[in-house]
C-alpha cells in the first residue's frame, strides 16, 4: 500500500477520540501530520500557521460548534475541506452544517465510513483546485488574447454558407473600426474579402471546409473605406473539429518597404524614372502588342548636350538638379501609356507606343526639344540647356529590344556629329531641330 501524507487539524476535544481517527488514518495508509486544537482561537491560530490538507472537527466543542469553525474559515478564505466527525449531531444540524460550507459527515459509530469520505472530499478538493486553476489560465489566455496586437477571429464551419464569427478580439476596433459585434454579425468575409480578396478568402475557406491550416496575404478593410495588409493564418482548434481560428498580423509596413524595393529594382534612384531593367520589360510587351495590332513603337534616345562642361563648371549637385528637371520635363511631354526611362549618365530613353506613323515620333521630339530650351533654375543659377535624340522605329519586325536601341544610338551619333539639338531617324537623314 502505498503511504500518502496527510497535513490534518483536528478540532477535537477528547483526545482518545483523536487518537482513534489518526490510528483509523495510519491503518488506511496516509501518514499524517496532525496538530489537535479544541479551543476556538487555537483553531484560529492553528489555521494561520498551517498549510492543511484536511480538516476533521467535532460538531460540538466546549465554548463552540462546528458553525464557528465553518465561520472562521469563510471569513479567512481558507477553502480547506472540512469533514464534520461526530456523535451528537442532529439531521437538521448536519444539513445546515453542509449548507454553511461543511464538505461532509461522518458519524464517529461509523468511522468504516471515515477514510472513503476523505478520499472523496480529497478527490473533489484537487477537482476545485484544477478547476480554478484552470479558470485562472482561461483568464490569462482570454487576457492576453484580448490584449494582442494581431486579429483574432474564431469561427465555426456551417453545413452551408460561409463560416460564422463566434469571437473577435479586442484588435478588431482599432484595426477595422468596427465593433466586435459588428464584426459578428458582419462576417469574416465582409471584413477581409472585399474586391479581388474575396478570392482569396474562398480558398480559406475550402482549406477549412477539408479541415486543413492555410495561410494567405490580403486586405483588410476598415469602415472608413482604408485598407491595411494582412497574412492572415486559420488553423482548426483541433483535429476533426469545424472550429478555426484566425490570426490576422499587420503587415503593411513589410509589404510597402517590399513596394519600395520593387520600385527601386525597376527605377532610377535619382529622378525616378524606369531604368534599363524596367525600359527593356516594356519594350517587349509592347513589340508583343505592336504585332499583334500592326502599329508602331518608337524609341527616342535622348543625349544631354555638353553636360559633362556642366558637371565640371558648376559641380554634381547642379548637374543632378538638371538631369532630375530633364526627366521632369521629358515625362510631362509624353503620354500616360509612354515610357521614360534613364539609362544612366546623361542618356534618356523614351518609348512611344500605338503610332499610326512615324510622323507621331517626329511631333514628340519637336516638342522635346522645345521644351528642353526652356530655362532652368539650378544651384541657384538659370541653365540653358539642349539635347540630342536618335529616332527607331518598330514595325513588327525581326528587329529585336538591343537591336531597335542600337539603331537609336546609330541615329543620336549622326546627331551630334551634325552639332547637336536635334533629332534624326536611322536610317532616315538629320532633320535639324
Amino acid at each position: 500500500m502505498m503511504k500518502r501524507p496527510l497535513r490534518v487539524l483536528l478540532v477535537e476535544d477528547d483526545p482518545n477520540d483523536a487518537e482513534l481517527l489518526i490510528r483509523k488514518l495510519r491503518s488506511s495508509g496516509f501518514v499524517p501530520e496532525s496538530e489537535r486544537v479544541e479551543r476556538l482561537d487555537d483553531v484560529s491560530a492553528a489555521l494561520e500557521r498551517g498549510d492543511w490538507d484536511l480538516v476533521l472537527s467535532d460538531h460540538s466543542m466546549p465554548g463552540f460548534r462546528s458553525a464557528d469553525v465553518l465561520a472562521l474559515m469563510k471569513e479567512r478564505k481558507i477553502t480547506t475541506p472540512l469533514i464534520i466527525v461526530s456523535g451528537a449531531i442532529g439531521e437538521q444540524e448536519v444539513v445546515e452544517a453542509l449548507y454553511l460550507g461543511a464538505a461532509s459527515y461522518v458519524d464517529k459509530s461509523s468511522l468504516s465510513r471515515l477514510v472513503p469520505t476523505i478520499e472523496r472530499v480529497l478527490s473533489e478538493a484537487a477537482l476545485r483546485q484544477e478547476h480554478q486553476a484552470a479558470l485562472r489560465n482561461l483568464e490569462l489566455v482570454r487576457a492576453a488574447v484580448e490584449s494582442a496586437h494581431d486579429l483574432i477571429f474564431i469561427l465555426q464551419t456551417q453545413p452551408q454558407g460561409d463560416p460564422s464569427v463566434i469571437y473577435v478580439n479586442g484588435a478588431v476596433e482599432r484595426m477595422t473600426g468596427y465593433s466586435a459585434e459588428e464584426a459578428i454579425e458582419h462576417g469574416f468575409a465582409r471584413i477581409h474579402g472585399h474586391g479581388a480578396e474575396s478570392g482569396v478568402v474562398d480558398l480559406l475557406f475550402t482549406a477549412m471546409s477539408r479541415n486543413e491550416p492555410a495561410t494567405a496575404e490580403l486586405l483588410l478593410h476598415h469602415r472608413d473605406g482604408s485598407t491595411r495588409w494582412v497574412e492572415t493564418s486559420i488553423r482548426p482548434i483541433a483535429a476533426g473539429s469545424n472550429r478555426f481560428v484566425s490570426v490576422s498580423r499587420d503587415i503593411t509596413d513589410r509589404k510597402n518597404v517590399e513596394a519600395q524595393m520593387a520600385h527601386l529594382a525597376m527605377h532610377d534612384p535619382l529622378t525616378g524614372l524606369a531604368n534599363r531593367t524596367l525600359l527593356e520589360e516594356r519594350l517587349e510587351m509592347e513589340f508583343a502588342k505592336a504585332r499583334r495590332s500592326g502599329l508602331l513603337v518608337a524609341v527616342l534616345l535622348i543625349d544631354f548636350d555638353n553636360f559633362k562642361r556642366v558637371n565640371d563648371t558648376y559641380g554634381h549637385a547642379c548637374g543632378d538638379e538638371l538631369l532630375r528637371e530633364l526627366g521632369r520635363r521629358l515625362r510631362s511631354c509624353v503620354r500616360e501609356v509612354d515610357t521614360v526611362a534613364r539609362l544612366g549618365g546623361d542618356e534618356f530613353v523614351v518609348v512611344l507606343t500605338e503610332l499610326a506613323s512615324a510622323r507621331g515620333a517626329e511631333e514628340t521630339a519637336e516638342r522635346l526639344l522645345a521644351d528642353v530650351r526652356r530655362p532652368i533654375l539650378a544651384d541657384g543659377r538659370s541653365h540653358e540647356i539642349s539635347v540630342s535624340i536618335g529616332i527607331a522605329i518598330y514595325r513588327g519586325d525581326a528587329v529585336d529590344v538591343k537591336g531597335l536601341l542600337k539603331d537609336a544610338d546609330v541615329a543620336l551619333y549622326r546627331v551630334k556629329a551634325s552639332g547637336r539639338n536635334g533629332f534624326a531617324y536611322e536610317p532616315v537623314i538629320l532633320i535639324p531641330g
